[in-house]
């Protein structure tokens, strides 16, 4: 049976971890009107989330979901379903709320869809157009590998803030050594987290 359920996903822990350090954020998010999607909505709001779910009115189909297995000497082995997260698209994102920000932080697993990455350079257009800054994680290596033409449509011109770690940075910037991507990433991001 299931020994712990948790609502997750690395941009929610991140708004999750703001709201429980005082700050205000806003995600917006794909979840289906299943025990899933309702769990991890009313999980959000209860961690002083605000998002663009509405009660009642989240679509049909099924809620991805990320099963963790823990061995004994804590390695970690994780298998994931998007759900309906996988058509995360424009319609998902309000305007308003990016606006009235300080910082927009984009998740980078979202390029490995066509929608999520039109949605990640709409979302960037808007912040940049109304003096939001603009953050962004490459999320993963696997991300930054096999999607880096998608993830440098979305950098552009540059960003103001990445997370990334080492073997991300350099994959993104074709470099053999951390000194070296650091170096090259100046170019893109007027600071960065390596």
């Amino acid at each position: 049976g299931i020994t712990k359920k948790q609502g997750g996903g690395s941009a929610a822990n991140s708004i999750v971890a703001l709201s429980q350090l005082g700050g205000n954020g806003f995600y917006s998010c794909k979840v289906a009107s299943d025990d899933d999607g309702i769990f991890y909505s009313r999980d959000l709001n209860d961690n002083g989330v605000e998002t663009n779910l509405i009660a009642g009115q989240l679509p049909s189909g099924e809620t991805g979901k990320c099963l963790v297995m823990i061995s004994p000497d804590a390695e970690r082995t994780m298998n994931t379903f998007l759900g309906i997260t996988a058509d995360f698209s424009i319609d998902e994102l309000t305007t308003d709320k990016i606006k009235a920000s300080k910082y927009l932080f984009i998740e980078g697993y979202l390029v490995s869809s066509e929608t999520g990455l039109v949605a990640m350079k709409e979302a960037k257009r808007i912040a940049e157009e109304n003096g939001v800054k603009v953050s962004l994680t490459f999320s993963d290596p696997s991300m930054v590998k096999y999607f880096k033409a998608q993830m440098q449509e979305v950098v552009g011109s540059g960003i103001d803030l990445l997370f990334c770690n080492e073997e991300e940075a350099m994959l993104f910037t074709d470099t053999e050594n951390v000194e070296a991507a650091a170096e090259a990433i100046k170019q893109f991001a007027t600071e960065f987290v390596i």
